[in-house]
């Protein structure tokens, strides 16, 4: 018997790309899933379209305030009552689509490995350009940079996870990390604990790039540019992001060099920013 797989995401408004998240999955030719998607607040008619067009999908719902992290946990939680220590979960963002054979191929992908202890992720590709910006995560502490092409730590882009793994290790880290980065928290904390994180190169994910946050620097920011980089939930080099970053993840014997590179980092956004 094929083992249950919960596919699970999370959306605040952004209507179109859910319903292309949502034919993606509904054309899979692995037909032993459910849909678990968390509207967090969205005023765009969510709920609704997916109430009337796939009332099949379980909602789970949040008043904005859950951000990604939150909401998966919000989710986990429920799925976790409802499924065995041999089902699997899913994570997918609402800004992807994907072949037909993608969740066949993944689940192929992990029952030849054997054993219950493996992560496994997908190969993300810019939707336009079809270049890799996700292919597992490659970590240099010292320098604090995060890179395409290792398994040091594996994002939520379509990543597939035994059950068990939630209940040996918690969930994701909401409280430090609301909505960037728990994911590599996640998957460092699971290797740590004898996990494999692994890559299926025949799960390709298609993603929206420009959706994924504030992450690129201007060569000029403004005063406001900057604050906002260093402070905006929505940024990935927010400054208390990385503090947490290097306080609850990063190897001790790295941090120090770590804390020099963030401090860098920052003395190269404030003062091109004032005025």
């Amino acid at each position: 018997m094929r083992n249950k797989i919960f596919i699970l995401t999370a959306v605040h408004n952004e209507i179109v790309d859910t319903k292309k998240l949502l034919r993606s999955i509904y054309s899979q030719t692995y037909k032993n899933f459910a849909v678990y998607l968390v509207d967090d607040g969205s005023t765009d008619g969510t709920s609704k379209f997916i109430q009337t067009n796939y009332p099949e999908v379980n909602i789970l719902k949040g008043d904005g305030n859950l951000w990604w992290t939150g909401s998966l946990n919000l989710a986990l939680r429920r799925i976790l009552e409802e499924s065995s220590d041999n089902d699997y979960v899913w994570i997918i963002n609402n800004d992807c689509h994907f072949s037909k054979d993608t969740l066949k191929n993944i689940y192929i992908f992990e029952k030849a490995l054997g054993g219950s202890k493996n992560i496994i992720g997908s190969v993300v590709l810019n939707e336009k350009t079809k270049r890799i910006e996700d292919n597992g995560v490659k970590i240099d502490w010292r320098r604090l940079k995060f890179s395409t092409g290792g398994t040091d730590a594996i994002s939520t882009k379509g990543t597939l996870y035994p059950t068990a793994v939630f209940k040996k290790i918690g969930l994701f880290d909401a409280k430090h990390f609301p909505h960037y980065f728990s994911d590599y928290e996640f998957s460092i904390r699971a290797k740590r604990m004898g996990y494999n994180l692994l890559v299926c190169h025949k799960s390709r994910i298609y993603n929206k790039a420009e959706r994924t946050g504030i992450g690129n620097i201007p060569a000029k920011p403004s005063v406001t540019q900057a604050f906002g980089l260093l402070v905006s939930r929505k940024s990935k080099v927010n400054l208390m992001l990385q503090i947490n970053m290097i306080r609850y993840v990063c190897p001790k014997e790295y941090r120090f060099g770590s804390f020099q590179t963030l401090i860098s980092k920052i003395f190269k956004i404030i003062p091109l920013g004032v005025k």
